[in-house]
């Protein structure tokens, strides 16, 4: 096991104390604390780095360009309509019984990997996506969309209020010096964030064993509820502003999808089935 691995090692046995440690709760402080932790002992030298991890963005990105952004607006999404909505629909479509949580996290991944095919080989993008035609617009607002809507039905499933651990995380100390800092405002830079988010997401359901899910049905066993919250968060966080630097409205962008998935997956076609919608144009 090498020196990175001691240090998450160290650093998760920290957290899971900070956890039990007496008051109103984990919340959001939970995962700031495990960042600051980290930090806190890579720059004292507690911990070797693993090679091409990043540092303290302070140290490692530069200091404030005119004109650099701060935490986005995240009431605008109107998040739980968002799990309202994308609830009914499988409730519609006997879907549950697809929905477990890791289902749900590698279909976001899928959708995040779409997402990403769309600047892969365009090189870097200026804000606000100028070049970009009218289709790649609409593509990259559903792809945007779709990710979204997978994050929140994926919150919902692991019984996690999305919007307000989202509202706790927006006014954190950590996310404003993250703005304040770091110069993230190109979509490819957005993007890779966004895509260090999901990994770090990923991790925590990785980890987890086979076990008895929060309704009672067989299922896997859900992370540390302060760690699931502030990853579905600061996933949340990062698409938000993925969507500001592209210049898409990520709120029309996600009813426009949720209309078009209605009429793709019709219920009374496709009610208990996960066949793709071509099965039902076909």
């Amino acid at each position: 096991m090498g020196a990175g691995d001691e240090l998450d090692r160290e650093i998760d046995e920290y957290t899971r104390k900070k956890l039990l440690e007496p008051g109103p709760g984990p919340g959001p402080e939970a995962p700031r604390s495990r960042y600051r932790y980290r930090e806190a002992r890579r720059a004292g030298g507690g911990g070797a780095r693993r090679q091409g991890s990043p540092g303290p963005p302070a140290a490692e990105m530069g200091q404030v360009g005119a004109g650099a952004r701060g935490p986005p607006d995240m009431a605008a999404l109107r998040l739980g309509q968002v799990r309202e909505q994308a609830r009914a629909f499988a409730q519609e479509r006997d879907w549950g019984q697809y929905h477990t949580p890791r289902n749900l996290l590698l279909a976001l991944v899928g959708e995040l990997g779409e997402l990403s095919e769309i600047f892969q080989w365009k090189g870097e993008v200026a804000p606000g996506c100028p070049d970009f035609n009218a289709r790649e617009r609409e593509h990259l607002g559903e792809e945007l969309a779709d990710v979204l809507v997978y994050l929140v039905r994926l919150a919902d499933v692991c019984a996690v209020d999305l919007s307000a651990v989202v509202e706790g995380r927006v006014g954190s100390e950590d996310l404003a010096e993250d703005a304040a800092a770091a110069e993230r405002r190109a979509p490819r830079d957005e993007l890779f964030a966004l895509v260090a988010e999901v990994g770090k997401l990923s991790e925590l359901f990785q980890r987890e064993g086979v076990g008895r899910a929060r309704d009672g049905t067989e299922g896997v066993a859900l992370p540390d509820p302060g760690l699931l919250g502030g990853g579905l968060a600061d996933v949340a966080v990062r698409l938000a502003r993925l969507g500001e630097s592209c210049g898409a409205d990520l709120r029309a962008a996600v009813q426009d999808k949720l209309r078009k998935n209605a009429e793709k997956y019709p219920a009374a076609l496709c009610k208990g089935s996960a066949k793709k919608y071509t099965a039902y144009t076909a």
